[in-house]
């Protein structure tokens, strides 16, 4: 309170703004984030938290420590690098696209592709970085497929992609409020060759501030509808008293997916993180966790980079009421690999999935958010429990079955085969390595296309062949061989 004769601190101390970063979420980002960095041995790195009700920024760290009192400091170290630095998004985007064919219907989630094949793209050939077989439009998102998402790219159509991905907030500032806002860059559709069109599907073609990619990701996990981030919650006076008109309250924010697209691409999302996904390293004890990884190889003067990527994770958390949007992207990664120094570990899901983990593992307790039914308990974190859990399941082992002894003999074969050839065993539903061994113990000779179970065989089963026969196997994952027909002889 002013004294009498005294100068009045609502006139001359100004207004106070508040805003939406939590001190102690924003502290550890930074540390987990800085450690990241460090030990990737990288550039720099980026992370923001963001609350999926509000839309309201909890956190927002970048790697460098800055003094903006020196006049000797480059404007390179002042840049906001979460809202002003663009980069190809990579396979973090895929969401937005499956999300996209969802909304449209082209596709559901347990329609099949083949990435048994690439796309011809101009003078290049759309591979993916590990052999697949068929799979299911969720599995497309938890291998990360560019071949399957050329092909759902091209099921949705150049004019449609370009629209929804400005819906969701591509290519436009995000108007959080802060100076010098990038928009990055999205080209109109008018002007894509095929090339292009297919890159945009899975990342490249497209630049991206880590604000977008995280804003986007609320849309998906907050049922479909995109809000502009929030940094002010509200001015204050110097007296402590709210100004109300300058008070922020929750935009209603635009609809950009229907909510039945957004849950299955959630579903879709939280398969990444599970055995055989590219994020297994993001799960957490007693939270589920819904995310994709980026591993994005950017252009520089015309031509993609040998040495310069971008690692990065979108992270949902946890999957039922999601709470919060956790994007992290780590620059240029040099940590090499203790068994192969030749290999530069450089993924999204070793580099950057683990730093979005530590941060959700403090943040998710902190706000008091509830734990997730059926979520795993890690050793680390509750040891004693884990130890409970694991007795209980040893007791549980079933005991081996004793070999049974076969008396009658096995019946008379119908037909005889002829001397010198042999009849090709039935190998649908086998793993690969007990297919492969079936046919070398028979002498013939097998080529794999693929990974999973066997769902095709050539020649087919029945089929009198030679032994030293090229037998041709099509694998896919158990799931999608459940919805083929059965093989005829």
């Amino acid at each position: 309170m002013p004294w009498y004769g005294s100068s009045d601190p609502n006139h001359y101390a100004g207004n106070s703004a508040q805003l939406t970063l939590d001190s102690v979420v924003q502290e550890v980002a930074e540390h987990h984030l800085n450690k990241g960095v460090a030990d990737a041995k990288a550039k720099f790195g980026v992370a923001v938290v963001i609350d999926v009700r509000t839309a309201e920024v909890i956190a927002m760290a970048q790697t460098g420590q800055v003094n903006p009192n020196d006049r000797l400091t480059s404007a390179a170290a002042t840049k906001n690098k979460v809202t002003q630095d663009g980069a190809e998004p990579g396979s973090t985007l895929k969401a937005l696209v499956l999300a996209t064919a969802f909304d449209l219907g082209v596709v559901k989630p347990s329609d099949l592709f083949d990435a048994t094949k690439g796309i011809k793209a101009g003078s290049k050939v759309i591979r993916d970085s590990h052999r697949h077989g068929v799979l299911t439009a969720c599995d497309c998102l938890k291998v990360s497929s560019n071949i399957c998402f050329g092909k759902i790219a091209m099921k949705i159509g150049k004019k449609r992609l370009d629209a929804s991905l400005r819906r969701f907030g591509l290519g436009v500032i995000t108007n959080v409020g802060l100076p010098g806002e990038s928009s990055g860059k999205l080209a109109s559709y008018k002007t894509w060759p095929f090339s292009q069109f297919i890159n945009i599907a899975f990342g490249q073609g497209v630049v991206t501030t880590p604000l977008q990619i995280a804003r986007a990701y609320t849309a998906i996990a907050n049922g479909g509808v995109l809000r502009r981030p929030r940094l002010l919650r509200e001015f204050r006076r110097a007296d402590g008293k709210v100004i109300e008109h300058l008070t922020f309250e929750v935009e209603p924010g635009q609809r950009v997916i229907s909510a039945s697209a957004a849950r299955e691409t959630m579903r879709c999302l939280s398969r990444v993180t599970k055995k055989g996904g590219t994020a297994r390293r993001a799960r957490l004890p007693n939270y589920s966790v819904a995310g994709k990884t980026g591993t994005a190889q950017q252009a520089e003067n015309g031509r993609y980079s040998k040495t310069h990527w971008v690692a990065s994770f979108a992270m949902v958390t946890p999957v039922q009421n999601p709470r919060y949007v956790i994007y992290v992207a780590v620059d240029t990664p040099d940590r090499r690999h203790p068994k192969y120094p030749n290999l530069v570990i450089r993924t999204g899901g070793a580099i950057s999935a683990p730093v979005a983990r530590e941060i959700a593992r403090f943040l998710l307790p902190y706000a008091g958010v509830a734990t997730s039914p059926g979520a795993p308990w890690l050793t680390y974190d509750d040891p004693k429990e884990a130890q409970a859990r694991a007795a209980r399941r040893q007791a549980k082992k079933r005991k081996p079955a004793k070999p049974i002894e076969v008396v009658q003999p096995a019946p008379a074969p119908l037909f005889k085969v002829p001397a010198g050839k042999l009849r090709m065993p039935s190998l649908r539903g086998m793993p690969m390595a007990k297919a492969v061994r079936t046919l070398l113990a028979k002498g013939l000779k097998p080529r794999v296309r693929g990974s999973g179970v066997v769902f095709q065989q050539t020649p087919s089963e029945g089929a009198v062949v030679r032994p030293g026969t090229l037998v041709r196997l099509v694998l896919a994952p158990p799931s999608a061989t459940a919805r083929l027909p059965q093989e005829r002889p």
